[in-house]
């Protein structure tokens, strides 16, 4: 679903990653947002405005009675050498060009100071 007002973005699912891509209105990337780890209830690789963010995502309480939408943390280190491993052999199904940006995001994500 496209938001009115927001730019266009799509969105790749497979077992392991959500990937959200957002484009301008000449189909160039603006930024993304890659999700993982679902598993241990996720997080999210976010670069967008040039920007980085990594964060847990609270899916909030466990009763299905007050359960609100998922939203983003502060989370820890993100652990770049294990996500650019396991992206290299997903990202073979996706277009070249949205395949190349998450590897450079990835990639040059800021080493911990």
């Amino acid at each position: 679903m496209q938001h009115r007002g927001d730019p266009f973005r799509r969105i790749y699912c497979d077992d392991y990653f959500d990937l959200y891509v957002w484009f301008d209105s000449e189909d160039k990337i603006l930024g993304i947002q890659l999700c993982y780890d679902y598993q241990n209830d996720g997080r999210a690789l976010t670069f967008l405005d040039g920007k980085y963010s990594h964060n847990a995502i609270d899916v909030g309480e466990g009763s299905p009675l007050k359960n609100l939408s998922p939203i983003l943390v502060a989370d820890g280190v993100f652990p770049k050498q294990m996500i650019a491993k396991r992206f290299e052999g997903e990202s073979l199904k996706l277009p070249v060009e949205v395949a190349a940006y998450v590897k450079k995001v990835i990639t040059g994500f800021p080493e911990k100071s």
